[in-house]
């Protein structure tokens, strides 16, 4: 898939916004052009932001995920940087054909050209495409997501993206993409699957407050996977850095 079908499936979801005079809605995507020259298409989805309430139609885009890397609010929030820095480590293996060395996460979230380089090349979802007035995650309202009238428009979204990995954060949001894609069976937490054979999904521990051990044994496994892969040639293109 191309630019052009993501472009074509973000116009179906404003047609329905639309239509249904839906008030508040923060569309995600590719933080930049760069993802639809990088390859391999990396999908990061977390759970909820807080703080946006009554936004209106807001476009996270990369000067506002590059704010919440930093912490630009100060409030403490770390999701984005530990994903970025979980993505790089990933990535750093793959070009090395290796497996990811012990610490490469923590040294990751110090890199801060290297992070602000991947939050670049990757697609960033919330699931709830609306906010949390508060810091602490609606559970209820991110389990509904998956499920809500508009999450087929989100899941065809995301689809045009056509990832060849997505990691998943959370246990709350994993039941949420449970039921938007259809999982059957259902993926199980911090385990992985392949959707269609051709994209693997990676389920992990939501990154806000990172257990480094747990989250580099799970993707030690994962780039074991992803390697195999690409030696199977699965999962269409494949290669590392711009196509």
């Amino acid at each position: 898939m191309t630019k052009a079908d993501f472009e074509n499936a973000r116009k179906q979801m404003n047609d329905y916004l639309k239509v249904h005079r839906v008030e508040h809605h923060m569309f995600y995507g590719p933080a930049s052009d760069e993802y639809w020259l990088t390859q391999p298409r990396i999908l990061v989805v977390n759970m909820e932001p807080y703080g946006y309430e009554d936004c209106g139609h807001v476009n996270v885009d990369y000067e506002c995920l590059k704010g919440w890397l930093n912490d630009a609010g100060k409030t403490n929030t770390r999701t984005v940087r530990n994903s970025m820095a979980i993505v790089y480590a990933i990535n750093d293996a793959l070009r090395r054909d290796a497996r990811p060395e012990p610490g490469a996460i923590r040294a990751a979230r110090e890199n801060q050209k290297g992070l602000e380089s991947i939050l670049a090349s990757v697609a960033y979802y919330n699931i709830r495409p609306t906010s949390n007035p508060v810091k602490t995650q609606d559970s209820t309202a991110i389990r509904a997501s998956g499920c809500s009238p508009i999450s087929g428009f989100i899941l065809q979204e995301m689809l045009a993206l056509e990832p060849f990995f997505i990691l998943v954060s959370g246990i709350h949001f994993l039941a949420a993409f449970n039921a938007m894609w259809k999982l059957d069976p259902p993926l199980c937490f911090r385990q992985r699957c392949w959707y269609a054979n051709s994209i693997l999904i990676q389920s992990i521990s939501h990154p806000s407050r990172i257990c480094y051990k747990e989250v580099d044994e799970t993707i030690s496994g994962l780039v074991a996977e992803l390697q195999q892969a690409k030696r199977q040639g699965r999962g269409g293109n494949f290669g590392f850095g711009r196509g």
